[in-house]
Parts: C-alpha cells; structure tokens; sequence
C-alpha cells in the first residue's frame, strides 16, 4: 500500500477497500475530522468535514508492541 495515493480519496471508500484486505481497520470520528487506522501497516489516515482524506501518519516502532510496516 502506497498511502501517498489514498490522498485526495473519500475516508468511506478507503474504509470500505481496506476492511476487506486488513485483519484489522479501525474508523473513528471526533467532532469533524475522522480517522482510519490500519495498524498492521502502520498508517493512520485523517479527513476534515469534506470526508476527503488530507494527511497520513507511518508508525515505526523499533519494539515489540507494534506490527512490522509493509509497503507493497
């Protein structure tokens, strides 16, 4: 997964392609922003009002305690 390309994209239908790819997807939604978090690759993407997805983060995490960041 190249997040660079789920920039610009509705938070839903990431949500709803990634559900069926991942184990684990988690939505949440604070006030106007909402949040997708995949955590076995590491991203957490974020939307404002609009629903479109404007940033990502890439968790690394050297310890145990996180999953292993795949890129494909």
């Amino acid at each position: 997964m190249n997040p660079d390309m789920q920039l610009n994209r509705k938070v839903e239908e990431v949500f709803l392609e990634y559900k069926n790819i991942f184990p684990i997807v988690e939505y949440s939604k604070v006030e106007g922003d909402q949040f997708l978090k995949i955590p076995e690759s590491g991203i957490y993407f974020q939307s404002s009002d609009d629903g479109f997805i404007e940033a990502y983060r890439v968790y690394c995490v050297r310890f145990d305690g996180y999953f292993r960041l795949i890129l494909s």
